[in-house]
């Protein structure tokens, strides 16, 4: 399985090859914020016409499936809800790694980009996450390509050893 790490940035989603992108956001969390937020950009505030309406509301285990209308190159957006950010915990954000696995596999996602549960509102370190989110991921065998979508400068902050490698060979 191949991975690594990509800038949050229009132009980078736009060079992604991958089948789906999967953002998880609280359900406290208006506006989106982060990859979310740039996305719903792109689409011209669907996403935040959708939670206005109610049909997203981002509580916990809530999986809604979007369709990108051409203007990504995936064509799939997977939207995960964390609850309310004042109930973040490891617990809480394994859970929602799980979910998102399963989900994905469930879909047959082979190729994947993610923006990890917690970082749209900094509620976990970038290194802390990452470590958890691989070894969450390590144990799926259905993933070919994985990428990991994060600002620009918090990816500074990471060795740059850890932005780019194999995960595990078949």
């Amino acid at each position: 399985m191949a991975f690594r790490m990509a800038q949050s940035e229009l132009v980078t989603l736009d060079e992604l090859t991958v089948d789906a992108l999967a953002l998880p956001f609280f359900e406290d969390e208006r506006p989106l914020r982060k990859t979310a937020g740039l996305v719903d950009w792109r689409l011209c505030g669907r996403l935040s016409r959708l939670m206005l309406r109610d049909c997203v509301t981002g509580k916990l285990g809530e999986t809604t499936l979007v369709a990108t209308e051409k203007k990504f190159p995936f064509l799939r957006l997977f939207l995960l809800g964390c609850g309310p950010s004042s109930q973040w915990d490891d617990r809480r954000e394994w859970c929602i790694l799980k979910q998102c696995l399963d989900t994905l596999e469930a879909a047959k996602i082979r190729a994947f980009a993610i923006a990890l549960p917690g970082r749209s509102l900094e509620l976990v370190d970038l290194a802390d996450a990452r470590a958890r989110f691989l070894a969450t991921l390590s144990e799926r065998r259905l993933f070919t390509d994985v990428v990991i979508v994060e600002a620009s400068e918090a990816l500074r902050s990471l060795p740059p050893a850890t932005r780019s490698q194999r995960v595990h060979e078949y």
